[in-house]
């Protein structure tokens, strides 16, 4: 079967755009690139690709990227083929999208799955979709630190900023809601949304029960400042067990309020926000398909 493929790349990415693109002409597809000015011509370049009628639409990029894309896509028929093409590309990972040649054999295939989305809206301002999480404290601060020197150690620079922004962090007071009832009141250090369960590599299931067809977003949230405690979550983390009760609490909902008692940090899918006090997150189900490699 002959497909159309749209393949909108980041223009910081377009170091493998060229393979990507031979390689979906090796599978049989036709191609229709578009590479926008910058991240504001992005949703707009989506749009045109959908337009021209595209069977797919293949996003070049990171997990901010693809983010873009699927808000664009979400609600109508034409499905996300993500293409890993940033530092951490959790979202490939989880797909099973492991490099390029199975991103072009998944675009050009006809598999896919249903996906819910995201949505946080935070201190009233408009609202921001996300795929894989979205979370206020601690962990949105670790990407205020981020700069180029720690894209060049890819992991092991995101591991050190996280350490180094930890050392900096205390334990603010917090309330959260979920649907509409109050479920967690004291003190926290960083409350993630997500998803998706995994949180800074495919390999770190923060939150393992979560499922990204399930209709509802989960909430893990980090209670107390402690070196040990801290030791305790990330191994947990590592090994991939449940993160132990004695430093965390774990819920789900369709909706999930959180208040902190102070502007915090907050971050959308590893892309720094403004400062907040009030996030609303809110779950869209089924909005988008996205393509899967072959068995």
């Amino acid at each position: 079967m002959n497909r159309n493929i749209g393949v909108v790349v980041n223009p910081e990415r377009t170091d493998v755009a060229d393979d990507f693109v031979e390689r979906l002409r090796a599978h049989g597809c036709s191609v229709t690139t578009t590479t926008p000015d910058g991240a504001d011509a992005l949703e707009d370049a989506v749009g045109e690709l959908v337009d021209r009628g595209v069977d797919a639409v293949a996003a070049i990029g990171g997990d901010g990227t693809q983010r873009t894309v699927a808000a664009r896509l979400a609600d109508g028929d034409v499905p996300l083929a993500v293409v890993p093409g940033g530092t951490v590309n959790i979202l490939a990972r989880v797909l099973g999208v492991d490099d390029l040649e199975h991103a072009a054999a998944a675009a050009a295939g006809t598999r896919d799955r249903a996906m819910d989305l995201g949505r946080m809206s935070p201190d009233g301002r408009d609202g921001e979709t996300f795929l894989l999480n979205s979370s206020s404290g601690w962990d949105a601060a670790i990407i205020d630190g981020v700069d180029e020197t720690t894209k060049r150690f890819g992991r092991l620079g995101f591991v050190a900023t996280g350490v180094a922004t930890w050392l900096r962090t205390r334990e603010t007071p917090v309330e959260i809601d979920l649907d509409g009832e109050r479920w967690f009141e004291g003190s926290a250090v960083t409350v993630l949304v997500l998803n998706v369960g995994e949180r800074g590599s495919a390999s770190l299931h923060v939150a393992p029960d979560a499922e990204p067809d399930d209709g509802r977003l989960d909430v893990v949230v980090l209670r107390r400042h402690s070196i040990v405690g801290f030791l305790r979550f990330a191994l947990a983390v590592a090994r991939g067990d449940r993160p132990p009760q004695r430093e965390t609490s774990i819920g789900e909902a369709e909706r999930i309020t959180v208040r902190w008692a102070r502007p915090v940090s907050l971050q959308c899918d590893g892309d720094g926000r403004d400062e907040a006090t009030t996030i609303d997150h809110t779950t869209h189900p089924a909005a988008i398909r996205v393509m899967l490699p072959v068995d």
